[in-house]
């Protein structure tokens, strides 16, 4: 069910997007990817000086080690000050930090990564609300390829309607040291 929900959950999020970068003065849109999970990057920027950056994508939680069949869905919109900017004639390179919201339905941390056995995760899926926070530097080429390098950390909550249960979302804390690319291409 996850995975049929995901391609228009991610259409409908890139529409919303694109409506505000019609008056942006730059757009890029293009893959995520990273170890917490694959997905689409949308951002733009208007006349203020910073930037919008909109993440859909699976969530890989307990995928890759076989501890769950299905992926999560989490997305993050940040909006991001940019604090140094240098050029070399070729391309533009920035360094950038800026709040956000992260929203998703994935699991969170459990015991386990790295034992003999593999334990498939125990408790169920949940939908996460976290504030987060981003720090990254990209870079700009003429020929309109954007490449970002960004990490970010949220802080949040889990709810499990399932077993009526809110805990901390621990994944978004223990996450925040994995790098993300995104390869964009400026519109």
């Amino acid at each position: 069910m996850i995975r049929k929900s995901l391609i228009p959950l991610c259409c409908f999020l890139l529409s919303l997007a694109w409506a505000p970068s019609a008056s942006a003065q730059r757009a890029a849109a293009g893959i995520f990817n990273s170890p917490k999970g694959e997905g689409v990057n949308v951002d733009f920027a208007p006349a203020d000086g910073a930037f919008y950056s909109l993440a859909v994508y699976a969530d890989f939680y307990g995928l890759l080690s076989r501890r769950s069949k299905e992926p999560g869905v989490r997305m993050n919109f940040t909006r991001n000050f940019v604090f140094k900017e240098f050029s070399d004639g070729t391309a533009r390179y920035f360094l950038y930090a800026g709040p956000g919201l992260s929203l998703g339905w994935v699991h969170d941390f459990e015991r386990g990564y790295f034992t003999k056995e593999i334990t498939p995760l125990s408790k169920p899926y949940g939908a996460v609300a976290a504030v987060s926070g981003t720090v990254g530097t990209r870079f700009e080429f003429e020929r309109g390829i954007s490449i970002d390098l960004s990490f970010t950390g949220e802080a949040g909550l889990m709810y499990r309607p399932s077993n009526s249960t809110l805990s901390c979302y621990l994944n978004g804390i223990l996450e925040s040291l994995l790098p993300q690319i995104s390869i964009m291409l400026n519109l």
